[in-house]
């Protein structure tokens, strides 16, 4: 029963998502995309650290039960909000072949240029941060008290991530948002490395681990706005193609905690952090170059002139 609702739990919320950035895609001009990536971020990482220590504060006080009622009201909260929003433009496909009509618009979307390119960096280890999934067992070998840990983790990151992620959003409006996509892994490798070399006490732990999850931050919200940025604006099928971006990165961070493992494994700690920040700069040398030559940056807001600027619907040719 436990594994069914958890399962049934992660559908919806996969459905959930798809449906909020595919409904954000419908109506967000180019100069508002890295904005509303950094707050979406913000609000995912920020609040889902908090929402978690909470919930866990509150299961100790009350029974587990009442805790479980009182976060699915909270869940359920955001509904209310529905009437003050964009309606959503409808796709226009016929009721009858909505299926086939969406996979044909898809595969159209997914042989562009730019999406293949948005491929290729999702799907490469190059900022996808898998670390921050497993700091919370580190501890011991940095020589943290299990109480230090869980507040670094929780709350320090949840600020952390949050700030990381709005500063991102920032900058997502004002350079090439690929390159800032590279630039927040490497940083977050930078961080890693340091932590890997440095002496492994709590200090370093404390600091490398903010450090960290404040450059995931900056890379979830340059994933975010050039997933939008590749989207465009209109495009009846967002929903789906920004489902199969967020597919491809989580498929990297899946296969990359695999690799991480693998250090910990034969190496510890700095056999884990090595792993994790190598891979990730080997892969985000070439991609430097794909970004280079084959992905067309935003223009920034100051340079539209009032004009709203959708870059991601601009004809690009397909392969």
């Amino acid at each position: 029963l436990f594994a069914g609702l958890l399962l049934l739990a992660e559908l919806a919320i996969v459905l959930y998502g798809s449906a909020l950035t595919g409904w954000q895609a419908c109506f967000l001009p180019d100069t508002l995309r890295g904005k509303v990536s950094g707050w979406n971020n913000a609000a995912n990482l920020g609040g889902g650290a908090f929402g978690a220590m909470i919930f866990l504060e509150m299961a100790e006080a009350i029974p587990l039960r009442t805790a479980g009622l009182v976060f699915a009201c909270l869940c359920f909260l955001p509904v209310f909000l529905l009437p003050f929003m964009p309606t959503p433009g409808q796709p226009g496909f016929e009721i009858q072949r909505v299926f086939t009509q969406t996979w044909r618009k898809v595969w159209e979307s997914c042989r562009r240029r730019e999406c293949l390119v948005g491929f290729a960096l999702f799907l490469s280890p190059a900022s996808c941060a898998a670390a921050i999934n497993l700091f919370s067992g580190l501890g011991k070998d940095f020589q943290t008290q299990p109480q230090r840990v869980i507040w670094v983790t929780g709350a320090g990151c949840a600020i952390t991530s949050a700030l990381g992620s709005v500063l991102g959003g920032f900058l997502a409006d004002r350079v090439h948002r690929g390159r800032l996509y590279l630039c927040a892994g490497i940083a977050a490798s930078v961080c890693g490395l340091c932590m890997a070399f440095a002496a492994h006490t709590a200090t370093t732990f404390t600091l490398g681990v903010l450090a960290y999850n404040a450059s995931a931050g900056a890379c979830y919200a340059a994933f975010s706005a050039l997933g939008f940025q590749l989207v465009g604006k209109d495009n009846p099928v967002a929903s789906t193609l920004l489902g199969l971006f967020a597919a491809m990165i989580n498929g990297a961070i899946v296969y990359m905690t695999w690799f991480d493992g693998v250090g910990y494994r034969f190496f510890g700690a700095t056999g884990l952090l090595c792993v994790d920040a190598g891979m990730s700069l080997l892969a985000a040398i070439p991609l430097f170059w794909l970004v280079r030559f084959a992905l067309q940056p935003a223009r920034p807001a100051f340079a539209t002139q009032g004009k709203q600027l959708s870059i991601g619907e601009s004809t690009m040719p397909s392969v």
